[in-house]
């Protein structure tokens, strides 16, 4: 796709004001950085990286501990600002001499551990000579000395094989913005040029880096071609990259590839079910083929780091020959994901001193930890405890990329479901074949499968493939590991690692359910319990009846959820369906809604030997109410509800705005009951 004639406008401002920031892909780790209160340090990830033995590494780690910010982090330490001159000697220079070629990045860096040396007689700041600190030396030796590709590929879609490759144009034109030092526009002859004499020299041809920046004929081509010619178009762009950037810094200065969430289109092409994904697939393969494995990436490429959310997504996404793939669990790298127990604590300390920390200390720990095997090193979901840092409100705030809110359908499959209940209901464990070798890009793509709800028969490869996505996915834990002869793991034991993720299971678990029953609830008789729970308020008994009416008719048409646990996940994925209006938290066995100022504790008995009366007590003994105090909502009415639906009567208990100083039995003789006859002639009644 060869360009033709540039169009420019004559406005010379108009050229320099669309030349982007080199450093915007640095954005959010200078800005996190900037942020004392929720900032953690693990510049010694660099550290690890430059000891890494194999220049090509995938890293793998759940969504929202940290990946995206690690590799903005090596883009903002390792990346060459066009212009800069080459270092000073470091054998007769200074440290001032060489902080003032990267002053910037010195001022970012210069507290954090990377750069701290712990010997005593090693200078501490810009002062002295540093010829001596080997920390220091690998400090300046590396700190801003590479030119660098930056690849986010959680912006490209996988929708299906055009948009995907759409997505990748834009990646590649982004990539060649980030370069755009490399040309300069000339106002005489209205005409972009190298901006470098020795690419002159070279013979490189400036068609080479133009057909990628900004070329209206180009562009027209794009959308005439057909895939084979954009995955060409594509591919041969970065074989130019490569080339061009060699070209304009020397051969002792090739580039350092960043590729951040490489399996991103895979997971987008798995739950949105795309029909293409095995396209998207191979696609995404052949780009990776040219990016680390070519002639090109052979002679040009200095290092790789890349990063993705599964191990899956990443055999889907690149031939894994010759590349070490890495766990955020793995020894070298434990502490450079997540934050651990120290860093909890220290964050707690500092940001929440009229808190009793002890206790949110422990709360976190039951809420956001766990998530690894080793019992002397667990990690912590980091985006769980900067949330509660900054709101000081313990809640879920964990979630993955939008398209999980589909992961309701494989929890549709009855096999499937059995697994993840005994999970929810008992705690249990369960063992998982997770070797590697059996892992294909055909095998992996087969994943889709399960993301269709059909009730068919799966092989107990694909349950233990999908419970080993959802792992890495961060929904399980793994708690101990089954190693071969050659110490290659061949199987896991996972469980739920804490309170939030089983919130996040169940959540989708509900979604199965509720959608597999979708045709046996009206949407009328949803809408109805809505609108009562909507009305419900303190000193208005006539609402209660109304609330009590939906409940009982809202399974008269013979559909029954088989216990409890079902009914009150029923409920609580009506109103979630309904999330700008209700704040829902469930937790077996209760319920707890919040409406506007409203909250309210439900709790469901079934049987003909419960009642209503034993529902309320057991709020009150086990003090469920105490939710509200967790998620820290302003709460004006607080209504605590036992529910029980066996018996000749629908019976319902409540208590309104209880003084829990006083004891349970006083609390309860406050209550008051209200009962429906099943029999439709017979109206309610109010005890």
């Amino acid at each position: 796709m060869a360009g033709t004639k540039h169009k420019k406008s004559d406005d010379s401002s108009a050229h320099s004001s669309r030349q982007p920031s080199l450093d915007v892909t640095a954005d959010n780790f200078t800005t996190i950085r900037e942020d004392s209160k929720i900032f953690v340090d693990k510049t010694m990830f660099i550290k690890q990286i430059l000891e890494e033995s194999s220049y090509k590494i995938i890293l793998t780690a759940p969504p929202r501990f940290g990946k995206s910010t690690n590799m903005s982090m090596l883009y903002a330490f390792f990346s060459r600002k066009p212009n800069q001159p080459d270092l000073p000697d470091m054998k007769q220079e200074t440290i001032e001499a060489v902080g003032k070629s990267l002053q910037d990045k010195y001022e970012l860096f210069k507290q954090l551990e990377i750069y701290q040396c712990k010997h005593k007689k090693c200078p501490a700041d810009v002062s002295g000579d540093f010829k001596d600190c080997e920390v220091k030396k690998s400090f300046y030796t590396h700190c801003g000395q590479y030119p660098v590709v930056y690849l986010d590929f959680d912006s490209v879609s996988g929708k299906n094989s055009q948009s995907f490759l759409n997505g990748m144009q834009s990646l590649l034109k982004r990539a060649f913005h980030a370069h755009y030092y490399m040309i300069q526009f000339n106002q005489q002859s209205q005409k972009w040029t190298w901006s470098d004499k020795s690419m002159f020299d070279q013979g490189m041809q400036l068609t080479d880096f133009l057909n990628y920046w900004e070329n209206d004929d180009v562009y027209k081509i794009w959308h005439e071609a057909d895939v084979d010619g954009k995955i060409s178009y594509i591919s041969k762009g970065f074989e130019n990259l490569y080339c061009l950037i060699t070209s304009y810094y020397g051969a002792d200065k090739k580039p350092m590839l960043l590729i951040d969430q490489l399996d991103a289109p895979f997971i987008k092409a798995l739950y949105e079910q795309s029909p293409e994904l095995h396209e998207i697939c191979r696609s995404t393969r052949e780009f990776m083929r040219v990016l680390l494995k070519s002639n090109s990436a052979k002679t040009h490429l200095s290092r790789a780091i890349i990063t993705c959310t599964t191990t899956i997504g990443c055999i889907a996404s690149v031939e894994p020959i010759n590349i070490d793939i890495r766990s955020f669990t793995d020894q070298q790298y434990i502490k450079h994901f997540g934050f651990n127990k120290l860093e909890v604590q220290k964050l707690v300390e500092k940001n929440l001193k009229s808190k009793d920390q002890q206790s949110v200390l422990k709360h976190m720990k039951t809420c956001y930890d766990n998530y690894s095997a080793d019992s002397a090193y667990d990690i912590y979901c980091p985006l769980s405890v900067k949330q509660y840092i900054l709101h000081k409100t313990l809640d879920n705030y964990w979630y993955t990329p939008a398209q999980v809110l589909l992961l309701y359908q494989p929890f549709q499959h009855e096999q499937i479901r059995k697994i993840i209940l005994v999970h929810l209901e008992s705690y249990q464990t369960t063992s998982i074949d997770i070797t590697l070798q059996e892992l294909t890009v055909d095998n992996t793509t087969n994943l889709k499968n399960l993301f269709h709800a059909q009730e068919t028969e799966l092989q107990l490869n694909q349950i233990h493939l999908f419970l080993r996505f959802l792992t890495e996915c961060g929904y399980f834990t793994v708690t101990k590991r089954l190693l071969n002869s050659k110490q290659r793991e061949i199987a896991w034991t996972i469980c739920i690692p804490n309170s939030e993720t089983e919130a996040q299971i169940s959540k989708q678990m509900n979604w199965a359910i509720l959608n597999r029953a979708k045709s046996k609830l009206l949407p009328q008789k949803i809408e109805s319990l809505r609108s009562a729970l909507k009305k419900l308020q303190a000193n208005s008994r006539e609402t209660y009846l109304e609330l009590v009416h939906s409940l009982e008719d809202l399974y008269s048409d013979g559909y029954q959820p088989v216990n409890q646990y079902n009914f009150l996940k029923d409920i609580s994925m009506m109103l979630s369906d309904e999330n700008e209006s209700f704040h829902v938290h469930s937790d077996y066995p209760e319920l707890i809604v919040v409406h506007n100022t409203t909250g309210i504790v439900l709790e469901l008995k079934r049987g003909r030997s419960e009642s209503a009366d034993s529902a309320l007590r057991q709020i009150l003994s086990r003090k469920y109410w105490k939710t509200w105090e967790r998620i820290n909502r302003k709460i004006v009415d607080k209504i605590l509800i036992g529910l029980h639906l066996d018996g000749p009567d629908v019976t319902m208990r409540y208590l309104e705005n209880p003084d829990y100083r006083k004891k349970d039995e006083h609390l309860f003789n406050r209550s008051v009951l209200v009962s429906l006859c099943r029999d439709k002639t017979k109206k309610g009644n109010i005890n």
